[in-house]
């Protein structure tokens, strides 16, 4: 990872990519054809605690004391850039056919939605830290349903001095997030158990109309009279 700063006149606009030293090697996005399934999936805009609905970078004095850096601000909002980085990720591992960011088009089989809980330094620890928790579901289209929610915290210890420290510690924390919280989505078992229930529901319904074409019209039930 590499902390770059956007520069202007007075504010300073930071914003987290992906790039060496700090880069974990990761395979290239799998082709369409080679994805595990055939589902489109679309990753909706986060929502984020109302104290992250900022540009500014957030930091805390002490556990119940936060202030931002009036002079210090992210290039976009946190919750979009987590989302940015759980789009990547999904589409790197290959598991949907197409992974769709911030997609107003229809004809997506699952949506991740997600909510942004903590982006922000932890001023008052030694040495200074950092810290980012997102709440994620992957919910069904066609029924609303949630087949998988999960919630991930993670930290890192600021290695170097002032804000660019501060930039480098949440991009390694916001680097591993996706990866676990990816992969339990990925792993596909809630998307198979789906897909095999609806294939194994329409086998079922198409039989029970090819047989009633077979019988002609629906017969009328026998009375029978009691003697």
């Amino acid at each position: 990872f590499t902390g770059t700063q956007v520069s202007d006149p007075v504010i300073a606009r930071w914003r987290i990519s992906l790039a060496p030293p700090y880069a974990t090697a990761m395979p290239a996005a799998a082709p369409a054809n080679d994805a595990k399934t055939s589902f489109v999936l679309d990753v909706a805009r986060f929502q984020a605690a109302e104290v992250l609905r900022d540009d500014r970078i957030l930091y805390y004095h002490s556990p119940t004391e936060l202030n931002y850096y009036e002079y210090h601000r992210w290039s976009t909002y946190p919750a979009d850039m987590i989302a940015e980085q759980v789009a990547r990720r999904l589409r790197e591992m290959g598991a949907f056919s197409q992974v769709r960011l911030f997609s107003h088009s229809a004809g997506s089989d699952y949506v991740l939605r997600g909510r942004l809980l903590n982006f922000e330094e932890l001023d008052y620890e030694a040495g200074g830290s950092v810290r980012v928790s997102v709440e994620i579901s992957l919910v069904r289209s066609r029924d609303g349903k949630v087949v998988w929610s999960g919630t991930r915290e993670a930290g890192h210890a600021v290695q170097e001095k002032g804000v660019a420290g501060v930039v480098i510690g949440v991009e390694l924390v916001a680097d591993a997030q996706p990866v676990e919280l990816g992969g339990r989505p990925v792993e596909l078992g809630d998307l198979d158990l789906a897909h095999a229930q609806h294939r194994r529901h329409r086998i079922h319904l198409l039989a029970a109309l090819r047989a009633s074409r077979r019988r002609g019209p629906a017969l009328q039930p026998r009375l029978s009279r009691a003697s």
